[in-house]
């Protein structure tokens, strides 16, 4: 059976496309991760660093697919499943012929991992040679981590960025190594356009 299609399109896409005359090339998200609904969908250009708004207002079931149709150029895929595990497709050249992402587990939590529900990105880079992040905690309280672990079960690998979605504000954040080691960054401004974090030994606390 072929899978079901759903098809949205965005108010700000197709103004684009009708003002600038550009046929639309289609955009299309295929559930192939077994017996995982995926939750949350976004597609938007790599250009800018803010993802907008959810393209879907249900679950995307196994075996199905949305379509949504942009202007051709490249642009970021991120689909949320049901779990909150997400998986990122970053710098796609959509031509005018389309672009189809087949979502598969192979790719969860693989190179950039997504979290949070807030409409800004903090990106938090693993810069540690041979290093993996086991825990990540965000606060609006310097030196208060008593919250959940923003990484959940992930383990965040050497060279691997953590997205963590959150509102504008003063933010602080912990992480914690393989070795039980805690690297911090306190009372920064994430501004609307985010903020990026690159993790190095600098960050340790107390120092080498």
């Amino acid at each position: 059976m072929a899978p079901r299609v759903l098809v949205v399109l965005t108010a700000t896409v197709l103004m684009a496309a009708a003002a600038c005359g550009q046929p639309r090339a289609k955009v299309t998200i295929l559930n192939d991760l077994g017996g995982y609904d995926i939750m949350e969908i976004y597609v938007y250009p790599d250009s800018v660093r803010l993802r907008g708004a959810n393209l879907i207002t249900g679950p995307l079931l196994p075996g199905e697919a949305f379509d949504t149709k942009v202007l051709p150029g490249i642009y970021n895929v991120v689909a949320i499943d049901e779990d909150g595990d997400s998986y990122h497709y970053g710098s796609i050249l959509v031509g005018r012929n389309g672009y189809q992402v087949r979502v598969s587990l192979d790719e969860m939590n693989m190179g950039v991992i997504h979290t949070g529900g807030g409409p800004v990105p903090v990106e938090i880079r693993n810069s540690l040679p041979g290093l993996s992040i086991y825990y990540a905690y965000a606060s609006m309280t310097a030196g208060s981590y008593g919250g959940s672990d923003i990484l959940r079960t992930t383990v965040m690998l050497s060279g691997e960025t953590l997205v963590y979605w959150t509102v504008p504000g003063t933010w602080s954040f912990m992480l914690e190594d393989e070795n039980g080691d805690q690297y911090t960054i306190e009372n920064v401004t994430v501004g609307d356009s985010g903020y990026v974090w690159d993790v190095t030994g600098a960050d340790r606390a107390g120092g080498f």
